[in-house]
């Protein structure tokens, strides 16, 4: 909680509302994968002063959620999807 401090949320809110002012509609969909377990904390303060189009197309995943029904692969194909996140794609080191 130590990270939610006043002016933190005060930037992370205007940043928000100058990208939905600036450039609507521009967001397909973002994925959140492995989300931490403050996120639902931090989303639940954030998520009123967005807009509510631009929220829903948030899809947040916590532990493995993202690899059952729902998940990854229902918006991105198996091969484009890393390895590590349970795809097919695999990046050399």
């Amino acid at each position: 909680m130590r990270h939610l401090w006043r002016p933190g949320i005060r930037a992370l809110l205007r940043i928000i509302e100058i990208v939905e002012a600036n450039y609507p509609e521009t967001m397909g969909r973002l994925l959140i994968v492995r989300a931490p377990r403050v996120f639902p904390v931090l989303w639940t303060l954030v998520s009123p002063f967005i807009d509510e189009n631009t929220s829903k197309k948030f899809m947040i995943y916590g532990g493995n959620d993202y690899q059952g029904p729902g998940g990854l692969v229902d918006f991105i194909d198996k091969k484009y999807i890393p390895d590590f996140l349970g795809g097919e794609c695999y990046v050399s080191k």
